[in-house]
């Protein structure tokens, strides 16, 4: 066996090393490279908050992600991690709340994931605002890249039974823009939220 063989064994490199090295619902969503990216303490926070949510009697952390486990769950992986990062944010664990935020999006089925991981990562930093200089500009794209979808999102909705979009972008982008003392922008926000609101 070559050095570097034994080196990639050693250390399950690559995909199908992770899936060997990980079980439970890590690897059922396919999560392996993601984890790999979380401290120890975001992965024993992210345990502790499945079995809040799981609610089990006798529910092992382990299971997670232990390479022997066979937890599952009925969501996609971007609906658990918004679920999970829900959890999170009330926890005020907000850059592991912003960690899966991010990799939801990259997993989203539809345009409605994405959505929801935008309102939630624009809550995230309309309140750090103060307490971290990136989060006004962060708050601001975020509120950006929701209105841009917003077309797709009506579109949507009317081919189904929903009649409700979570709109607080507007708000939030409004409010930003009035701190900033950007009175045209804020009017400007306030008259698309007007246009768009009337779609609905």
């Amino acid at each position: 066996m070559s050095l570097i063989h034994l080196f990639k064994s050693r250390n399950m490199a690559g995909p199908e090393g992770l899936s060997l090295k990980y079980g439970g619902l890590i690897r059922q969503l396919s999560l392996e490279e993601f984890w790999e990216t979380l401290s120890e303490k975001d992965r024993n926070v992210f345990r502790n908050v499945c079995k809040r949510s799981f609610g089990i009697l006798g529910f092992q952390l382990e299971g997670v992600d232990s390479s022997d486990s066979k937890l599952t769950t009925r969501r996609d992986a971007s609906s658990f991690l918004i679920g999970i990062a829900n959890w999170t944010f009330e926890m005020e664990k907000y850059d592991l709340t912003e960690k899966l935020l991010l990799k939801a999006i990259e997993l989203a089925k539809d345009i409605s994931q994405i959505h929801s991981c935008y309102i939630w990562l624009i809550k995230l930093h309309y309140k750090n605002r103060f307490h971290k200089s990136q989060s006004t500009e962060e708050c601001i794209y975020y509120c950006k890249s929701d209105i841009k979808i917003l077309p797709i999102l009506i579109n949507e909705i009317e081919s189904t039974s929903q009649n409700y979009i979570n709109m607080s972008c507007f708000r939030v982008l409004a409010a930003l823009y009035e701190e900033l003392q950007l009175k045209i922008e804020k009017e400007q926000v306030l008259e698309l939220e007007q246009y768009y609101r009337s779609l609905i």
